[in-house]
């Protein structure tokens, strides 16, 4: 009995084990707040060289996936982008199959699209309308989640105002997606969404000459993260410079 126990003990330590080895979210985090994109990618190619993974995991790597295509979109990396961007496009479209979580489905689509124009300019005609709907059925979706909210702040952001765009309606979206991000993570605020939404505010507050407004909102990602690197850096000097005219 006691060696039966012993062996029951030692294999529910291995699934413990083997669990807490699975989460990527502060491999993740951290690459994110020390601009280590490397370790980033590494996480990606990790999951998608796994044989089998369910709902949940497809659903994490996608959003690993949505983060590392932005960030090879602006830092003009477009073969990357594309490789990566085709393989989250395929997830997306599995799990909106099988009908999970629809209305982050929905969001990923429209950040996604978004990519595509991004990347091949020539395309907005065709998925321009497509990106603003699936960000729009996303809130109906699901008027609680934050990823819907945000992609509707992007495309107010980006697009331009007389094409319906609004900088200021984007604030509002951005400013709603984070609190209820920080409703969904219930006080563990050290996620790489939270900290990209709260830089993503200062730089639009920034774009509209609301310094104040951006100063409240950079203390608060170094409250949160101190150790955030670029906003240490680049953000800060670029507010102080800002604010003193």
């Amino acid at each position: 009995m006691k060696t039966k126990l012993f062996f029951l003990v030692l294999l529910s330590y291995f699934v413990i084990k083997a669990k807490a080895e699975s989460n990527y979210k502060p491999i993740i985090y951290n690459a994110y707040i020390t601009n280590s994109i490397g370790d980033w990618k590494k996480v990606i190619d990790k999951m998608r060289s796994a044989k089998a993974i369910d709902k949940d995991e497809k659903l994490e790597l996608l959003n690993y996936e949505y983060g590392y295509v932005g960030w090879c979109v602006v830092n003009n990396k477009d073969k990357e982008a594309q490789y990566y961007l085709d393989h989250a496009v395929k997830i997306a479209e599995e799990l909106e199959k099988d009908k999970y979580e629809l209305s982050q489905i929905m969001a990923y689509k429209a950040a996604l699209w978004g990519f595509q124009i991004a990347l091949s300019y020539y395309k907005a005609p065709f998925l321009g309308f497509d990106c603003v709907d699936f960000a729009k059925q996303s809130v109906q979706l699901n008027k609680n989640h934050y990823l819907g909210y945000l992609q509707l702040g992007y495309i107010d952001f980006f697009l331009p105002s007389v094409f319906g765009g609004s900088k200021t309606r984007a604030i509002s979206n951005y400013i709603m997606a984070e609190k209820l991000l920080e409703k969904q993570l219930n006080g563990s605020l050290k996620d790489w969404n939270y900290i990209n939404i709260l830089v993503t505010i200062v730089q639009a507050c920034q774009s509209l000459n609301q310094n104040a407004k951006a100063k409240v909102y950079h203390d608060k990602v170094m409250k949160v993260e101190p150790n955030y690197k670029w906003i240490k850096s680049e953000l800060i000097d670029n507010l102080q410079n800002r604010t003193q005219k």
